[in-house]
């Protein structure tokens, strides 16, 4: 029998302590995460003649707010990595760890908007009084069953490689938040996390991070930390871009 979860009182008890999960080590020396072109919670992502897009799913978004309650995407994509001065996607097959100790409550092999084509929900240490922390990876491969204990940095799932009006990409969403009965899910704006990671965040105007010039990067297939078969790089990087949430 495992070991039981220890109680959880507080959000922050679980969370102050959370690792990400994607492992720069899994794909190589050097890496840093990337998130370019902006957060993602609620947020506008890129403009086209005075439309805003969300830069993954290339669709229109009119959500601005950060953290709009009524928001399409509720999380960050992680999706990008720097190494040796050029951006790259995530590869296929790469392990995605549990940012936190948990039970798997539920698993997704399809579903609507943020739950395809797959991905788990882990509820973290005991409900005590009426909320729960959780934590959701979307676009994953499960490899974990509900009702199965984790442990923070277990591996739970692999990245899809997906390919989206011609072009392969490969995701990892990231979500956080208190599960409250009655209510829900209120997913929490996730920055704190990234600043703690370490990811980079592009600044405009300087960035070369743009939807056309990310699409030159290809994701390849994970083999072993460091060994990505038929990856590209895309744009070059710059050390001077500031990282900004």
């Amino acid at each position: 029998m495992p070991t039981p979860l220890p109680a959880v009182l507080s959000f922050d008890d679980v969370f102050f302590r959370a690792v990400c999960p994607v492992d720069a080590a899994d794909l190589g020396a050097g890496v840093r995460l990337l998130v370019p072109n902006g957060l993602s919670f609620g947020a506008l992502q890129w403009s086209r003649e005075g439309r805003f897009h969300d830069w993954f799913r290339d669709a229109p978004d009119r959500h601005q707010v950060r953290g709009s309650r009524h928001a399409t995407h509720l999380g960050v994509d992680l999706a990008f990595y720097v190494q040796a001065g050029r951006v790259h996607r995530l590869p296929a097959g790469l392990p995605v760890r549990a940012c936190a100790s948990g039970v798997v409550a539920a698993a997704f092999a399809a579903g609507a908007s943020e739950l395809a084509p797959g991905g788990l929900m882990i509820l973290h240490g005991e409900a005590r009084g009426s909320v729960q922390p959780f934590s959701y990876l979307g676009d994953v491969r499960e490899e974990k069953r509900p009702g199965e204990v984790v442990r923070a940095g277990d591996v739970v799932g692999r990245t899809l490689g997906q390919k989206r009006r011609g072009v392969q990409r490969t995701v990892v969403h990231f979500g956080v938040g208190l599960s409250i009965p009655g209510h829900g899910l209120e997913f929490v704006d996730p920055s704190c996390f990234l600043l703690r990671w370490g990811i980079r965040h592009p600044v405009f105007p300087e960035s070369t991070c743009t939807p056309d010039r990310l699409a030159a990067a290809r994701a390849g297939s994970w083999r072993s930390p460091g060994v990505i078969d038929g990856a590209r790089a895309g744009p070059r990087w710059q050390a001077a871009w500031r990282t900004r949430f």
